[in-house]
């Protein structure tokens, strides 16, 4: 649609992930504002604008802002659903519609909607029979994604990226057993596994990921 109006350029590539990402300030202003009062809602939504996190994915046209608009939207219409029933169903189709458009959603939101359902389990009872209506329907927009979630394309960024199960690992593990037998020809087989194992090294690899991630470097000094 962008394009279409638009054109095919650079700005018709970005407009869509820029106006979903002016659009989550709104919901997170919405949702806590629902979850506390009015100020921490604008405070809320004022921390998430300037974000340089936001900014950037909002800017570059990552899927991940999208994410933050559909869950928070999604989230804020599930707390509502005690004042009408049918804002549960609009909450499940919002998160049904997150599976589609970033595979993080894959792992987080079945969590995620799962302790909002442990929370709220005693006014999710009241209603039991449109919740499991309301279930059995988002199953059924789910259904298109299964060859997806369970094929190689669509698990293959997970296995290139992760270094726990993905091509990574090996470098990981060969540099790990590498390292270990240098350290053996000079000390203690004992103290050597103690320096040199998976614990330490994928641990050392998150951290480093993480903070990267988060870095000023990486939002000021590579963005575009």
């Amino acid at each position: 649609i962008s394009e279409a109006i638009f054109g095919l350029n650079e700005f018709a590539t970005r407009f869509p992930s820029a106006l979903i990402g002016v659009a989550a300030v709104f919901t997170t202003y919405l949702l806590a504002t629902k979850l506390f009062n009015k100020k921490i809602g604008l405070l809320a939504c004022f921390l998430l604008a300037i974000s340089p996190w936001h900014i950037v994915a909002s800017r570059n046209a990552f899927e991940s802002d999208l994410l933050v608009f559909f869950t928070s939207l999604a989230t804020y219409f599930f707390l509502k659903f005690e004042d009408n029933k049918k804002y549960l169903l609009i909450s499940l189709i919002i998160f049904c519609i997150s599976f589609y458009i970033y595979r993080s959603a894959w792992i987080f939101v079945p969590l995620f909607v799962l302790w909002l359902a442990i929370i709220f389990n005693k006014n999710l009872f009241k209603i039991k029979k449109e919740l499991v209506k309301y279930s059995l329907f988002s199953i059924i927009l789910l259904l298109p994604l299964l060859p997806s979630i369970f094929s190689f394309s669509g698990q293959s960024r997970f296995l290139q990226e992760s270094f726990i199960t993905g091509i990574s690992r090996v470098g990981i593990i060969n540099e790990i057993n590498e390292k270990r037998g240098i350290c053996t020809k000079h000390m203690p087989s004992i103290f050597c596994t103690l320096i040199y194992n998976k614990f330490l090294a994928f641990g050392t690899v998150y951290i480093n990921s993480y903070t990267q991630n988060l870095s000023i470097k990486n939002f000021f000094e590579k963005a575009n």
